[in-house]
């Protein structure tokens, strides 16, 4: 598998002033309503990869929001509010700390520029997540993720990075590995966040998955005893620095916006570069779902990370 090791180290020079946001979100026009929808099926597709089902499953619309919030702003990008997710009806089976799973509602994303991901779910407090690169049974490697999930059922905010090697990996020599890891399972995130002999709190909060991909390289993610729900992939050529935040609908109240950074995210820097950034007229359009349209379509759209409505 393609590991560029000096990518980690040259991203803010490399990308400079061209630092990207692109939403590769599901496409709720394929899948409708719950249904059976074969492994391999696209669901969104950008420049910077596709997003798919992994396996086949009964699939269908999910809403992945959750105590009122419901939208994001990543990099300086304000993407507003997520739309429908996506999620299957079969617990994964085969996640362990070497192998990734190899079937049930597990999402593929496959990768054609090197950078970032960020998955916004509705996590549960209680069920494993896992991200590997490579698919299951031909080299697989689970890979360290940063994930965050709001705390207004739970009690507080849950943040973590799984411990992690040089290249990225899940370090199961780090020194503190048994915080994270029971055995060859990941943890649940309340273990985690509150000790592995914590009461049980078994709440959901919407939140977001990160870790880095790689141009060529083929990536799984999903949960464990249950259905992980997501409106697909959020790419960064930067590493991510994202606020939760919720648009209420009338008569409810917005929650307070919840920040996280992926470690080592230079927040000043991604300022900058969006402020600084040269508007090219020419550069590519986007609608909401991360689809690349012309000047054309209308509706809501993406240009130079900035949104504006085409009627």
């Amino acid at each position: 598998m393609k590991k560029n090791l000096l990518l980690l180290a040259s991203l803010a020079v490399a990308f400079g002033a061209s630092a990207q946001v692109e939403t590769i979100f599901f496409d709720s026009t394929i899948v409708p309503e719950k249904t059976t929808v074969d492994g391999g099926t696209v669901l969104g597709q950008g420049e910077a990869g596709t997003f798919k089902v992994a396996y086949t499953d009964d699939w269908g619309p999910q809403s992945i929001a959750m105590d009122n919030y419901n939208a994001i702003r990543i990099n300086g990008v304000d993407l507003g509010k997520m739309p429908s997710g996506i999620g299957g009806s079969t617990n994964p089976a085969g996640w362990s700390t070497s192998t990734a799973a190899t079937g049930g509602a597990v999402f593929l994303f496959e990768a054609a520029k090197d950078g970032y991901v960020t998955i916004p779910s509705k996590f549960s407090s209680n069920k494993n997540y896992w991200a590997f690169e490579g698919l299951a049974g031909e080299g697989e490697l689970c890979l360290s993720y940063t994930l965050a999930i709001e705390g207004v059922s739970i009690g507080q905010p849950i943040v973590y990075t799984l411990p992690a090697d040089a290249e990225g990996y899940l370090n199961l020599a780090a020194a503190d590995i048994e915080k994270y890891v029971d055995g060859t399972s990941v943890r649940w995130p309340e273990k985690i966040a509150f000790g592995a002999d914590a009461a049980d709190i078994k709440k959901n909060g919407f939140g977001v998955m990160m870790f880095p991909v790689y141009a060529g390289c083929k990536y799984l993610f999903g949960a464990q005893g249950s259905k992980m729900i997501t409106c697909g992939a959020i790419f960064t050529t930067e590493k991510p620095s994202v606020t939760l935040y919720g648009i209420p609908a009338e008569g409810e109240d917005a929650p307070a916006e919840f920040a996280v950074n992926y470690p080592g995210a230079d927040t000043s820097a991604i300022e900058s570069i969006i402020t600084d950034q040269t508007v090219d007229e020419n550069a590519p359009i986007y609608n909401v779902m991360g689809q690349r349209v012309t000047k054309e379509y209308k509706g809501i759209l993406i240009q130079n990370g900035k949104k504006f409505v085409n009627f």
